[in-house]
């Protein structure tokens, strides 16, 4: 049985920060979306939590291409793993459940007293709009950032056991999935939800 291979320390600080940080979401995303939360305010202190998180894990997206050189050098030549069908399907049910709890955890969230909720668009907005694209960016994105951080993860660990470059691949792919094509976009909606301009 092959050992694993022994990582460089500079590259096993990198990917401890990264798995920290995605630990750490999990945990923070399952306080936003938990059914039974005592207040408002502790309602909107757990959506200004997930920002944060969902901030770190885009400050590691960024970071990340100078890391990648690193552990490409390291790797080592594996043929590319196709996902399989069953994979697909499993990943589609999760974000469907994920969506639903984003949907009832929005729905419990309160809005500002006056009417004009959670202003992201324009702050003298009475019509509501600002706070249907906040909640539409929030359900569409935030699965997608769930399912791209469980995929690093998954991409770390097979790292960490094998280091090929089929996994360093993955973890490239899954940071700028998480990163630039759905965490720059929910940061801004996150932070309305958290504080609505009112407050209880």
């Amino acid at each position: 049985m092959t050992p694993p291979p022994v990582l460089p320390k500079d590259l096993r600080r990198t990917l401890a920060r990264l798995e920290a940080d995605l630990s750490s979401f999990a945990r923070v995303l399952e306080r936003a979306l938990a059914t039974e939360v005592p207040g408002n305010r502790d309602r909107r202190r757990r959506w200004a939590e997930l920002l944060v998180s969902i901030m770190r894990l885009y400050l590691d997206h960024l970071a990340f291409p100078r890391d990648l050189g690193a552990l490409e050098e390291f790797s080592e030549p594996r043929r590319p793993r196709g996902g399989s069908l069953e994979s697909h399907i499993k990943r589609t049910r999760r974000k469907s459940s994920v969506r639903e709890r984003v949907i009832a955890a929005l729905s419990s969230t309160p809005r500002d007293p006056q009417g004009c909720s959670w202003h992201c668009s324009d702050p003298a907005d009475s019509t509501g709009q600002g706070a249907q694209v906040c909640a539409d960016c929030v359900i569409s994105h935030l699965p997608e950032i769930h399912d791209a951080a469980l995929r690093a993860e998954s991409a770390i660990a097979r790292i960490r056991t094998d280091a090929g470059d089929d996994a360093v691949a993955a973890l490239a792919a899954a940071m700028k999935r998480l990163g630039s094509m759905h965490a720059i976009f929910i940061l801004q909606a996150l932070e309305c939800i958290a504080d609505p301009g009112g407050d209880d």
